[in-house]
């Protein structure tokens, strides 16, 4: 049995690393900051209910344009800059592990009830694949620290 809380919406860009926004002005700084920590703060509140599984959701990574698309296989990785801050110095890297069986039965349950969920995979089958499966900038920059999913 499935329990969805509210999903929190993250920003990207400024609130990850307001250190490097481009700004002298002290007012969009602090608003910068402002929003940096409004993120660590929803960022412990999920983190504190401990889930078991957590879902992403971004309009910019890999799409289909009928199924939500959930990616199967047991690892993911990638790299990201920001808008407004671009590699280097501003790299980040992210390298996940993600649980293909429990991916497999949740496109397996959720499409008994709608046929519009698939399962992705990268490489080959999504279970013994050593290869990562590619997760775009906007995917990397949602698990990326301070935020607490990788």
């Amino acid at each position: 049995r499935f329990h969805v809380s509210s999903p929190p919406v993250f920003p990207r860009g400024i609130a990850l690393d307001p250190t490097q926004f481009p700004t002298e002005n002290a007012t969009l700084l602090r608003e910068a900051w402002k929003l940096h920590n409004a993120c660590l703060a929803v960022a412990d509140t999920v983190a504190g209910l401990a889930p078991d599984v957590v879902l992403i959701s971004t309009p910019h990574g890999i799409a289909d344009l009928k199924s939500f698309v959930v990616y199967l296989n047991e690892k993911g990785g990638g790299s990201a800059d920001t808008d407004n801050c671009a590699c280097p110095p501003c790299c980040f890297d992210i390298h996940v592990e993600m649980d293909a069986d429990l991916a497999t039965n949740l496109v397996d349950r959720l499409g008994m009830h709608n046929p519009n969920v698939s399962g992705l995979s990268a490489f080959g089958p999504p279970t013994g694949i050593p290869m990562k499966f590619p997760l775009r900038c906007e995917l990397v920059l949602c698990l990326v620290n301070p935020f607490p999913f990788n």
